[in-house]
C-alpha cells in the first residue's frame, strides 16, 4: 500500500518501503542475540554490507518515484491534468484536456501561470484531448486560440469529428460535416462537435496535425510507456451516427451525498453511461518503471474491461496501479465493480468541484471502498475541498478512508 505524506502545498504518494523496514528490524534483532559473540567481526562486515544494500534500494526507489509527477488543475466540473516525466535520458510534458472555459481565463490566472511555470522548454510533448465535451476542450480553446499560449506541441491525440471521418472513410462525411457545422453550441451545450472542429482547424492552421488514435496504440518517452485502453473503432463509428442524428445524451444524475455508505453498498445497482461521446473518450495506461497509472477521461467501463482482459489482466491477475483518476469525475455510470475487480489500487484522484451533476457520486466511492479487500486505507484525493459534503467523520473512520485536499496545488509522486 502506498503511504501518504503531507507538505504545505503538496503531498507525495511514495513507494512502499514496508519490506525494507522489516528487513532492517529482523537484522537488528539478530544482532541483539549475537552481541558479544565471537561472530561479531563477521556480523559487523555482513551488517555493513546489508545496510549498504538497503541504502542502495532506498535510493533507487526514491529516484524512480520522482520520475512521474502529476498536476491536476482546478477546472471546475471539468478536467485538465499535466503529467511531467523526468527520466535518465529523456523527459516529457503530457497535457490531458483543458477543462472548462474558465480554467485558464484571466479570472483564474493562477492556473494559467502555474501551467506556464510547469511547462519545461515551452514544449508539450504530447497533448491528449480525450473527447470533445465542453468541460474538456473549452479550456484549450481559451488557452491556445484566445490566450495565444506560446508553446510547441510536438504530438496531438485528438479524435475530432473531422479526424474520425478522415480515418474511417465515412461515405456520407459531407452530410455529417454539414450537420456538425449547423450545430447550435448554445442549444447543444454538452455535444461539442462544432467546437471540436474549431479546435481542430486552429491546430491545423498552426501546423499541428491531430492524430487519430484507438485501443492498442502506444507511445514511449524513455522508460515511460503510454498505451490506449479506449476508444474502439466501433464506438467512434457510432459517435458519428449520433452527430448526424443529433441524438444528445444528457445527464439526469442526482446527488446521493446524503445517503450513508452502508446503504449505498447494500443497494448497489449499476446503470451504464449511454453517452456515445463519453464512450469515445481516450483512456490511457501510463507505465513507468513497473508503476502503472490510469487516466480514464470520461470512458465507460466495458471498454476498459475488454482492454485490460486483452492485456492479460483478470480478477486473479490484477493490474497494480499507483493512482487512478476516476472516469467522468466519479460518475456512478462510469465505474463499476467488474472493472474494480481487475485492479489493485489504493489511490484515486477526483477532479470536480461538483458544480454540475454533483460529481463524484457517493455510490462510486462506495464501490471503490468495498473493492479494497486487503483492509488497507483507501486514499481519495480531491482537487476541490468537497469531501466534507460527502462523508461524515464516522464513515471516514469506519471505512478507513484517507482524505487529501489537493485543491489544484499538488505534486503527486
Amino acid at each position: 500500500m502506498a503511504s501518504l505524506k503531507h507538505t504545505h502545498d503538496s503531498f507525495s504518494i511514495e513507494m512502499n518501503n514496508r519490506n525494507i523496514r522489516e528487513l532492517s528490524t529482523y537484522w537488528n534483532m539478530l544482532l541483539f542475540f549475537v552481541e558479544g559473540n565471537f561472530f561479531n567481526t563477521v556480523f559487523f562486515k555482513l551488517k555493513t554490507f546489508v545496510e549498504y544494500i538497503i541504502k542502495l534500494i532506498r535510493k533507487v526507489l526514491k529516484m524512480n518515484s520522482k520520475q512521474i509527477k502529476i498536476y491536476p488543475f482546478r477546472a471546475e466540473h471539468g478536467e485538465s491534468i499535466l503529467i511531467k516525466y523526468s527520466g535518465k535520458t529523456s523527459s516529457a510534458n503530457i497535457l490531458i484536456d483543458g477543462g472548462t472555459k474558465n480554467t485558464f481565463t484571466q479570472n483564474n490566472y493562477s492556473e494559467f501561470n502555474r501551467l506556464k511555470s510547469l511547462i519545461q522548454n515551452n514544449t508539450i510533448d504530447l497533448l491528449i484531448i480525450s473527447h470533445y465535451d465542453d468541460d474538456h476542450i473549452e479550456g484549450l480553446i481559451e488557452l491556445f486560440k484566445n490566450h495565444k499560449f506560446d508553446v510547441e506541441v510536438k504530438e496531438l491525440w485528438f479524435n475530432s469529428s473531422k479526424v474520425i471521418m478522415d480515418n474511417l472513410g465515412v461515405t456520407n462525411s459531407a452530410r455529417i460535416m454539414k450537420r456538425v457545422e449547423e450545430l447550435d453550441p448554445i442549444a447543444d451545450k454538452r455535444l461539442s462537435a462544432s467546437k471540436s472542429i474549431t479546435l481542430h482547424e486552429f491546430f491545423e492552421n498552426n501546423s499541428i496535425t491531430p492524430k487519430f488514435v484507438k485501443v492498442g496504440d502506444k507511445i514511449e518517452f524513455g522508460d515511460l510507456e503510454i498505451s490506449l485502453l479506449s476508444p474502439t473503432i466501433k464506438v467512434l463509428e457510432k459517435l458519428l451516427k449520433q452527430i448526424d442524428k443529433s441524438d444528445r445524451q444528457l445527464s439526469n444524475e442526482e446527488s446521493d451525498w446524503s445517503d450513508h455508505l452502508s446503504d449505498l453498498i447494500s443497494t448497489d445497482v449499476f446503470k451504464k453511461d449511454s453517452s456515445k461521446s463519453n464512450a469515445s473518450s481516450i483512456a490511457i495506461k501510463l507505465t513507468c518503471m513497473n508503476d502503472n497509472y490510469l487516466f480514464l477521461g470520461d470512458s465507460v467501463p466495458n471498454i476498459i474491461i475488454d482492454s485490460l482482459n486483452d492485456l492479460g489482466y483478470a480478477s486473479s491477475n490484477k493490474l497494480s496501479c499507483k493512482l487512478i483518476t476516476l472516469p467522468h469525475h466519479g460518475s456512478e455510470r462510469n465505474l463499476n465493480s467488474a472493472l474494480l475487480d481487475l485492479i489493485s489500487c489504493s489511490n484515486y484522484l477526483i477532479t470536480s468541484d461538483s458544480s454540475k451533476h454533483k460529481h463524484p457520486n457517493k455510490r462510486t466511492l462506495a464501490r471503490i471502498i468495498t473493492s479494497n479487500t486487503d483492509n488497507e486505507t483507501t486514499a481519495l484525493h480531491f482537487n476541490y475541498p468537497i469531501h466534507k459534503k460527502i462523508f461524515n467523520d464516522i464513515e471516514i473512520k469506519d471505512y478507513y478512508i484517507n482524505i487529501n485536499d489537493v485543491e489544484g496545488k499538488v505534486d503527486i509522486l
